[in-house]
This record gives structure tokens, sequence and C-alpha cells, in this order.
């Protein structure tokens, strides 16, 4: 079989490049199917559907000079792989299903495929072959953990910063645990602190959790969530909680608030709901500690 693109204009042959790799990637309107099939029509070849991505990167090996692809199939198919990966791992975190695994072999029955097409053709496939790569590589980039620093090395560049602030914890107005020492250290230009704590003692998760309050220039009716943890250092798995670890009869927690912290004039810790809360009434209270 021939194909005698010349039969068409040069922008008709672009738009002929355009359709086939659409239709090889996501398929036609039946609008489209109808102006493709006039356009091979006009150029005097026959669909056969040798459109075959694996067969025209194979032959890529066996070939001399090539027709170059139109800087138009690149991009549009391009612009699809990136879409369709996209969509395809988004939809699928969505139902909580595993990430796309391509498991069928390609086997592609060997058809006559002019040279005048291959250029464009293999260009598809690579893009294609592209495309399964990139949809991959984005699951295992959204399915690997994100680095943390230890809460360790968190406490060591917290404590070496220029502006690092001591704040020793103080019995706040009747609290209803006593007898509790550390303090809390905290970098304005890091936005990043920590705490420790003696003395507090483990809590039921299932019944409640200690939450920290930042009280910044904003004043007390806008004070900032700084987190929630237990006084084991253990987990529990509600948003808005922040690591904690038990070091011998010491308990570090780590300070990271979710938004930007004004020049900070108290830090006090407080018993809450399981989950923390937005709003506290302040009436379960335990430590606080001077920010300025």
């Amino acid at each position: 079989m021939s194909t005698h693109l010349h039969n068409l204009p040069p922008e008709k042959q672009e738009l002929l490049h355009e359709l086939l790799a659409d239709r090889a990637l996501f398929g036609l309107e039946s609008a489209q199917e109808q102006e493709l099939a006039d356009l091979l029509r006009a150029a005097g070849r026959e669909d056969d559907d040798s459109f075959d991505l694996a067969a025209a990167a194979a032959m890529l090996a066996a070939v001399g000079p090539i027709e170059q692809a139109p800087a138009s199939v690149y991009t549009r198919a391009g612009q699809a792989a990136e879409a369709f990966g996209r969509e395809m791992i988004n939809s699928r975190n969505m139902v909580g299903e595993p990430a796309l695994r391509l498991t069928e072999p390609v086997n592609p029955t060997p058809r006559r495929i002019s040279a005048a097409w291959l250029g464009w053709m293999a260009a598809a496939a690579c893009l294609a072959f592209a495309a399964i790569g990139w949809i991959q590589m984005f699951a295992q980039r959204q399915a690997a953990p994100v680095a943390q620093v230890s809460l360790a090395s968190l406490r060591d560049s917290v404590a070496k910063a220029a502006d690092a602030r001591h704040a020793p914890w103080k019995d706040w107005d009747n609290p209803e645990i006593k007898g509790v020492k550390g303090e809390v250290v905290w970098s304005q230009d890091k936005q990043k602190g920590y705490m420790t704590f003696k003395g507090l003692p483990e809590n039921d998760p299932l019944r409640e959790q200690y939450q920290l309050w930042i009280v910044d220039d904003r004043g007390l009716a806008q004070r900032i969530s700084g987190g929630i943890f237990n006084g084991s250092g253990k987990p529990t798995g509600w948003q808005g909680e922040v690591r904690a670890e038990r070091v011998g009869d010491e308990l570090i927690v780590e300070i990271s608030p979710r938004i930007h912290v004004g020049q900070p004039s108290l830090f006090a810790l407080t018993i809450e709901e399981p989950g923390g809360t937005w709003v506290s009434d302040m009436k379960r209270r335990v430590v606080a500690a001077s920010g300025s």
C-alpha cells in the first residue's frame, strides 16, 4: 500500500496527522471520524487500521531517513498523554483503587507502513510509551512517603536558630493537670518550633487529646492551633496531629502551624475532644508559656 500525502495541501496533511494521532490516543467523535475518512480518501489511502504504535516504534531501527512529524502532533499527543495520566491516577485514588498497572502484553500484527508515514507514527508511539511511563512515575510519586526531618533534627535546627526563643511552661490558672514542666522553643524566621514536657500523663485518645494554641499579635480571639497530639507520643491519625516522641521521661512535640504566625505572645496547652477543635472554650487548661 502506498500513501499520497502530496495529493493534499500542507494544512490538510497536518490535519490528517492530528486526527490519526487523536484516534490512536483517545478516539474520535463521529464527525471527526467522517472528516478523517474524507481526508484519507483524498490522499488516496485506504484506512486499514495500520496505525499501530508498537509496530511503528519497532520499525524505526530498520529504516533509513524518515519524514519528520509535524510539531502539532508532538504538542497534541503530549498534552493528551499528560491529561490522560492525571485523570487515570486521580480517578483511581478517589475510589481507593491501586495505581494503574499495565499487564497486558502488546503483540502487534505486522503491517506494511510507508516511510512517509513512519516518522510521525513513531513520534506518536514514543509519546504513547512515554505516557505509560509518566502514569507509573506519577503513581509512584503519590505512593512514596514524603521525607520528613526527624524530631531530633528539628529540635537541633530550631534550638540553633539565631532567633530561637525559649520559654518555660508554667501552671496555667488552676490547671487540670498540675506540675507539668518543660519548655517551648520557637523560631519566628523558620515558623517552626518544638515543645518538651515532663510530667504530662498519657491521655486516652478515644476520649481526649492535647492541643496547642498560639496567641500572636492578632489577639486571643484569633488564636492559632499549633496541632494536636497524644501524651504517649503515638499518632492516632487525626488531621492536624503533629509529631510527638517520648525519649525517656521527656515528651518532644513538633510545633508546625498551618498558617503564618505573627509575633507570638502566648503558647497555651488545653485538653480537647479527639481530633481537636477549631474553637476552644479553653476550660480544660494545662500549662502556658510566654512568647515574648
